[in-house]
C-alpha cells in the first residue's frame, strides 16, 4: 500500500511532475499538507484520466513544480452540495 506523505516530500520524490493524490489533507486555507500519491507523470491529461478512473472522496491532480500564469480549480458536483 502506498503511504502518505507531506507535500514537502511529495515535492521532493516527484519533482516538476504531476500527481494524483488521495486521501489528503488540507490546513485552513485549503492547501493541500499531505497525502497518498497514487500516480504521477509529467502529462496532465494522463494523470488527469487516472483520476477520473480512481474518483477519490478526497484528492486531485496536482503540480509540484513551479505554477506559472492561472490555476484552476475543478471540483466535482458532489463537492459543492
Amino acid at each position: 500500500m502506498a503511504e502518505k506523505l507531506t507535500w514537502d516530500e511529495i515535492k521532493k520524490r516527484y519533482p516538476d511532475e504531476y500527481v494524483v493524490l488521495v486521501d489528503t489533507a488540507v490546513d485552513d486555507s485549503t492547501t493541500v499538507v499531505e497525502g497518498t500519491v497514487m500516480a504521477h507523470g509529467k502529462n496532465k491529461h494522463e494523470m488527469r484520466q487516472v483520476l477520473a478512473q480512481i474518483a477519490p472522496k478526497r484528492g486531485g491532480c496536482l503540480w509540484t513544480g513551479t505554477v506559472h500564469g492561472r490555476i484552476r480549480v475543478i471540483r466535482r458536483d458532489e463537492d459543492t452540495a
